[in-house]
This record gives C-alpha cells, sequence and structure tokens, in this order.
C-alpha cells in the first residue's frame, strides 16, 4: 500500500481546514471497529494552545501502513497535543508522530524568535520523513541551526524556505535552505489562526521512486521593499533567476514572485532544480505554483498561475518562454497552465488556459485574482491528468475545452490525455463574479478509479442533474475518472441546528471516510450514532457494519 496524504492544507486554511478535519473526523468516528487499532483523526482536535494570539494548528498529516499518524503544524511558545506539552518561541513549528490511537510517539519543535511555519509534509517508502515550510532569522531544527538571508535594505517581514529530513524515528537526517521569499504571517494573527493560505510562501512535497520533489516559492524586488540579493535568490547553494526590472524597481521596488521545483535523492542528493519565473514587464507580476504529481515516467505534472505578461521556464541563459498574451484590460490578467517537466527538468508540454482570470497582485495580496480560485490537480495510472479550475469575467475568454463551450464565471473539472489532449470536460456551477464563487475547489485526488474533489459550497451546483444548496458547508464529490457520473456525495453540515433538530436522521452515505478505513484494512465496524440510520456506501470496498449502538 502506497502512503496518503488524506488531508492538506489549504486555502482557507486554519478555518477552511477544521471543517475539512472535522468532516473526517466525524466520518471515521462513526465507524468504530472492536477489531483493529484505527480510531480515525479525532487526535485532531487535541492540539490546543494556551496562546491569547496565535493559536495551534496542524498543516498536514501523512499515515502509514500500520496507522501511524505524522503531524507537521504551528503552534506559539506553549501548546499541547493530546497528553505532551511542547514549548517554544513566539511562532513555531511542531513535527510529530502518533500511534493508531493518536498518542504522540514522539514530538519535536523547530523555529526561532520570529515566525516560522510547517507547509507540507511526506513519507518516503525507506523510513524518511520529510517537512517543508518557511522560517525567518534563524531557526533551530533538532540541534541544526540555520540563518535566514535577510534583504539588504529596508528589512521587511520575509522568509527562506526549508526542506528538512527526519526518520520516522524523529531523527534528524539533513536540510535544505534558501530562496527568500514573502511571509505573511510574521506580523498577521488572523492569518496565521485562521491559516490563510500564504501562497507567497506556499510549498508542497511528494515523493516518487526513490525521490523528493519540492514546489516553492521565491521573491524578487527592488530596493523599495527590501532587496533580495544574489545569496537570497539560491536554495541549497543553487542560483535563481534574477528578474529584477532595469533601473531599480520603481515606486514598490519591482516585487515579483516566482516558483521553483527541486529533485532530491532521499540522501540530499540533488538531481535538478527547475525554476518557473516571471517576466519583467510589468511591477507586482507574479507566478504561482497551486499544486503537483509526478508520474509514471517521473516527469513532474504541475499547475500553474501566471500574469498574461507570459513567464519562463529553466536557466535564465536559455529558458522555454510561455508567451504573453492580449486581453482587454490595461492591467495583466491572469491565466492557468498545466506544466509538464520532463524526468531531467526540462520543459515537455503545457496546456494553457489563457485569460482564464483576473490579474494577480503581488504588492496589495490576491484581491480578485485567486481568493475564490478552484485549483487542484491529480493524475491516474495511466498518466491522465485532472484538474479543476473556474474561470472570471472577462470577456477575452472564450473557451471550448472536450467540445464544451466554458460560460463566464464556472467551475469545471478538466481531464486531460498523457498528450496534454483534452479528452472530458463537466462544468459544475455558474456563479455571479469571482469574489462569489460559491464553490471554490481546493482538493482534488484520484483514488480507486474515482476522482475525489472537494472545497467550500455557499450556494448551489448541479452534479449529474441534480441540485445541491448549501451554506458554507464542506463537500466531497466522487465522480467517475470520464467525469460523467456523480457516485457519492459527501458534506459536512456547519449548521448546529441541523443536528439539533435531528435532521441527521438523513440516509448517510461515507465514502471518503470509508476509502480511509479500507487503506487501513479494516473489514467490520460498530457504529456510533445519536439516531439509528441506513447507510449506503460501504458495500463496494468490502466494510461490513455489524452493529449499531446509540449514544
Amino acid at each position: 500500500m502506497i502512503n496518503k496524504t488524506y488531508f492538506a492544507g489549504n486555502k482557507k486554511q486554519l478555518e477552511y481546514m477544521k471543517y475539512i478535519l472535522i468532516t473526517i473526523t466525524v466520518l471515521i468516528s462513526f465507524l468504530v471497529t472492536s477489531i483493529t487499532y484505527s480510531q480515525g483523526f479525532s487526535f485532531l482536535n487535541t492540539v490546543t494552545s494556551s496562546s491569547s494570539g496565535y493559536q495551534a494548528s496542524i498543516r498536514a498529516v501523512k499515515i502509514d501502513q500500520l496507522g501511524n499518524k505524522y503531524i507537521a503544524g504551528n503552534f506559539d511558545i506553549l501548546a499541547t497535543i493530546k497528553n505532551t506539552t511542547i514549548t517554544g518561541n513566539s511562532r513555531d513549528i511542531f513535527i510529530g508522530k502518533l500511534d493508531p490511537l493518536g498518542n504522540p510517539i514522539w514530538i519535536k519543535t523547530a523555529g526561532g524568535p520570529d515566525s516560522d511555519q510547517a507547509m507540507d509534509i511526506e513519507l518516503d517508502n525507506q523510513g524518511g520523513l520529510y517537512v517543508s515550510g518557511l522560517f525567518s532569522s534563524t531557526a533551530d531544527f533538532d540541534g541544526n541551526t540555520v540563518t535566514a538571508i535577510q534583504p539588504s535594505a529596508n528589512s521587511i517581514n520575509m522568509s527562506d524556505n526549508f526542506l528538512v529530513k527526519y526518520d520516522t524515528s524523529g531523527n534528524f537526517q539533513w536540510i535544505k535552505t534558501g530562496a527568500t521569499t514573502d511571509n505573511d504571517f510574521n506580523n498577521n494573527v488572523n492569518g496565521y489562526n485562521n491559516n490563510t493560505f500564504n501562497y507567497y510562501g506556499k510549498s508542497k512535497i511528494k515523493f516518487k521512486n526513490g525521490n523528493i520533489y519540492l514546489m516553492a516559492s521565491n521573491r524578487v524586488s527592488g530596493s523599495q521593499l527590501g532587496a533580495i540579493n544574489s545569496v537570497g535568490r539560491q536554495f541549497d547553494g543553487i542560483t535563481l533567476p534574477n528578474t529584477q526590472a532595469p533601473g531599480g524597481g520603481g515606486f514598490y521596488g519591482y516585487k515579483y514572485n516566482n516558483s521553483f521545483i527541486l529533485k532530491t535523492d532521499v540522501n540530499g542528493t540533488n538531481s535538478w532544480l527547475t525554476p518557473i519565473y516571471c517576466n519583467t514587464t510589468s511591477d507586482f507580476d507574479a507566478l504561482l505554483g497551486l499544486d503537483f504529481e509526478v508520474n509514471s515516467n517521473d516527469h513532474v505534472i504541475a499547475q500553474y498561475y501566471y500574469s498574461s505578461n507570459g513567464c519562463n521556464i529553466g536557466a535564465q541563459s536559455s529558458p522555454t518562454s510561455i508567451s504573453s498574451f492580449p486581453t482587454s484590460n490595461t492591467v495583466p490578467r491572469g491565466a492557468l497552465m498545466i506544466l509538464e517537466l520532463d524526468a531531467s527538468g526540462f520543459y515537455n508540454n503545457v496546456y494553457k488556459l489563457e485569460n482564464a482570470l483576473a490579474s494577480f497582485n503581488a504588492f496589495f495580496g490576491f484581491g480578485n485574482a485567486l481568493n475564490y480560485t478552484s485549483h487542484g490537480l491529480s493524475i491516474d495510472n495511466l498518466d491522465n491528468v485532472y484538474f479543476a479550475f473556474n474561470n472570471y469575467s472577462n470577456g477575452n475568454f472564450n473557451q471550448t475545452i472536450a467540445g464544451i463551450n466554458i460560460p463566464e464565471n464556472t467551475n469545471t473539472l478538466v481531464k486531460l490525455n498523457p498528450n496534454f489532449i483534452p479528452t472530458n470536460c463537466n462544468l459544475l456551477n455558474t456563479f455571479p463574479s469571482q469574489s462569489k464563487n460559491s464553490f471554490p475547489i481546493s482538493t482534488l485526488e484520484i483514488k480507486d478509479n474515482q476522482l475525489i474533489f472537494g472545497g467550500t459550497l455557499d450556494g448551489t451546483i448541479n452534479l449529474e442533474n441534480n441540485t445541491f444548496s448549501r451554506s458554507d458547508e464542506i463537500i466531497f464529490v466522487n465522480i467517475d475518472t470520464n467525469l460523467n457520473s456523480v457516485t457519492q456525495t459527501l458534506k459536512s453540515f456547519r449548521n448546529k441546528s441541523f443536528k439539533k433538530k435531528g435532521k441527521d436522521n438523513l440516509i448517510r452515505n461515507y465514502g471518503i471516510g470509508a476509502q480511509i478505513i479500507k487503506d487501513l484494512k479494516i473489514k467490520k465496524m460498530i457504529l456510533i450514532t445519536r439516531t439509528p440510520k441506513k447507510v449506503i456506501g460501504l458495500e463496494g470496498y468490502n466494510i461490513k457494519i455489524t452493529k449499531q449502538e446509540l449514544i
């Protein structure tokens, strides 16, 4: 069985993550077995903080073949994880291993005097555990001190990326650092507590065929906002492009956001680093990594946002250029691309959706560009690519995908064959404007020949001619890989009156929880519930409910 991440932080974060985690907790805690070790994800509610300002939060979870849980997150000065108390500085990192019952086996802390945060966690098949994130000034990882590169002028809230490896017993192995970028959480209490997604400093990790892949961001700016010097434009000693505009950067310092993907082996020996970065024709330009996977040929398939100024891929001396495109606006428009890098990190293919979004404003924040953007990417065992997106009201956007015209303001699922030719498309719902996207998709995964996607629904969607209307609730949906037939729909209700009024006598469908339970090799379950109910969606997973116990 391959290790799987069942949840990693996505946009809106802690509040958003909280409800996704509660969804999974509810699903699994309903399915308690007397013959195995699993107690589900209820441990995620046991992380508490005594801080009156910044709160503790779990950012990512990974599960091994024995049901042990590996967690990475953030805390402020003091926190408790079940029965274990940890202490540190303001806004530090914790990394831990919990047994199948959620009891801590070991907990490590990392960080320094300034803001530090974990972003993602990954396991390999050789006893390795990897965590990515950001650190500021100096930080200590199990006795190993690293120092962030400070801007050469007008120091501002900035951090460096890190990729650290421990073994699954908690022993430090190695760390890579660099690529200075923004850290929104340095002085943002609300952002830290709500886990508001830090796209400036976003990073993701994948393991495939003995190698670790890291997607991360870096920033380039002029002296007005704190110049990033040449050392700050390196990750693990590998130089990243300097996209500083000629002339020094104007009033705001030409603040650019770029990205890169690193391939390294489990020993920390780098194979390649490929930068994906902005052209230099516009102030506040940005290129942002949203999601990625690695296919059977060890090719990286990544989803990116870029602006109408275009972007470059590869070394600055001889990059592959993604061309600019016309727009009716006086400011850049945004686009999405699915990018393929070959096994050596070189450009191989691209699928583009130009004029799909409003422009990203790298100085004033996400604004109307990506706050409500649907995104997510996955690959099946035949290397077909699936992704989610939504377009923004824009007269220049006129796309037909797999023979289907995409109206403005529409959440859409797309399937590409391995050559990036669209084969299927499903229009989920339309919405009045970008800021009113009623169902921004934020997670997408292929599992058991099903495409699972989810997000917060605050309005109405139409799935297989069935209309679903919800008010600010997490929805997970299973659809077949031809994007035609919805097989399961799961939802978590935030409205407490729903339970109080006894409305949960509805038929329940526990598809995603069932898939997690199946992976833990549980076959017989006891359902703990407030009221008797009929449950569907378990038989296909060879899971049997032997008894219902009322509480």
